[in-house]
């Protein structure tokens, strides 16, 4: 067979299953979109981004059911599906910030305001490898090529799994320390979500990871059904946690931390404190005025 008639995917691509995909996604990246407007989360923008991300990754692949030798489209659907989830793990990135602004920075072993940014700028770093490895690898001449640019799909991959790894574990100890705060906006509920949404994209990582690592045409890469489940299924659950627990609802009027609050209410109560005990004008009680 020629190169021009082989088949990329190595089996028909389901339809059935791509339809189900563009319209899981599409519903879910519509819902991303309307709560974002409603609670006015724009930080959730990437939540929204990589569920579009999906839908057109699965779009491309319904489109090259009948050209499935067509390197284009294949390379197009290969690179949204596996880059999407980047912006999913920025999301929780971001909503762990934020509830670190609300519960307390002190509990957190990184400043919140710059643990979004490190591990954002991991996550940037990531999709490029990635972005550039899965271009690579479906325009290989050769078998070489081909093995660079998978070893290097895998390299970014595995930065991915390390960096979230770390960060789930951070996510962790921060828990752990604010345990005793009070529930205040629900934030141990938000956490909850967070650390279900974060091993939804952790468990996908490792499964890619496994599959490059058994190359393009092993057991797991051929089987269209292991990619269903443990790719489509999972990044949707990982999109979909956040609209039952959704950040603007539990973290909703918490744009100061507690301790800001509290040592407002302090100030307040200061306040009203010395206007009972201050002396009117003239240094003189009302009782001896009357008299």
């Amino acid at each position: 067979m020629s190169s021009a008639d082989r088949n990329l995917y190595h089996y028909d691509p389901s339809i059935g299953g791509a339809v189900f995909a563009c319209l899981s996604f599409a519903v879910v990246s519509a819902a991303q979109i309307f709560y974002m407007r409603k609670y006015r989360t724009a930080y959730m923008w990437p939540m929204a981004v990589g569920g579009i991300m999906e839908l057109l990754g699965y779009a491309i692949r319904l489109y090259s059911r009948t050209q499935v030798s067509a390197v284009g489209p294949y390379a197009g659907q290969q690179t949204l599906i596996i880059v999407a989830p980047v912006f999913f793990a920025a999301a929780n990135y971001v909503i762990l910030g934020r509830i670190i602004r609300n519960v307390g920075p002190k509990h957190s072993f990184i400043p919140a305001r710059w643990l979004s940014g490190l591990f954002v700028t991991a996550d940037c770093f990531s999709f490029l490898v990635q972005s550039s490895a899965s271009g690579l690898l479906v325009t290989a001449k050769d078998p070489s090529s081909a093995d660079m640019a998978n070893r290097l799909l895998i390299g970014g991959l595995l930065i991915q799994v390390v960096s979230f790894t770390l960060f789930i574990f951070l996510a962790i100890v921060f828990h752990y320390r604010a345990n005793d705060k009070a529930d205040a906006f629900e934030w141990k509920t938000l956490m909850y979500a967070l650390y279900l949404s974060s091993l939804f994209i952790l468990i996908r990582s490792v499964f890619r990871v496994i599959e490059f690592s058994d190359g393009f045409d092993g057991p797991i890469a051929t089987n269209e059904s292991l990619m269903y489940v443990f790719d489509f299924t999972l990044m949707l659950l990982a999109c979909c946690v956040f609209l039952g627990v959704h950040p603007g609802a539990k973290l909703r009027g918490a744009g100061r931390t507690d301790v800001e609050k509290l040592s407002e209410a302090e100030q307040l109560t200061t306040g009203v404190h010395d206007m009972r005990i201050a002396p009117p004008p003239g240094g003189r009680t009302a009782g001896m005025h009357n008299a």
